[in-house]
């Protein structure tokens, strides 16, 4: 679904083409997620997986890629910490980053 809909969006005929028509592999990508409710409702980390990888096949380096939301807390009861470090991206709360 993410690749046929990044295809769509862009025009391009390959969901690498389209992601580096919008991103440029030296740029950081922050994927926001909803945490807070966590693992019952918000953004799905399936979700946030599948875009993250899509990323990465394009050529987006996993130290530039970012999961993050605004309390650590949330974060982890949501499962996004456990997703991160499958993909080896990064996570971030914005309520600790200042």
């Amino acid at each position: 679904m993410v690749e046929r809909g990044l295809k769509d969006v862009t025009g391009k005929n390959s969901s690498r083409d389209g992601w580096l028509s919008l991103v440029s592999t030296q740029d950081v990508v922050g994927l926001k997620v909803f945490s807070a409710p966590g693992e019952t409702s918000g953004t799905r980390p399936a979700v946030v997986s599948a875009v993250a990888k899509s990323l990465i096949a394009a050529g987006l380096p996993r130290d530039r890629i970012v999961i993050w939301d605004k309390d650590e807390s949330d974060l982890r009861a949501a499962g996004f910490h456990e997703t991160a470090a499958a993909l080896g991206v990064r996570i971030a709360a914005s309520s600790s980053a200042g």
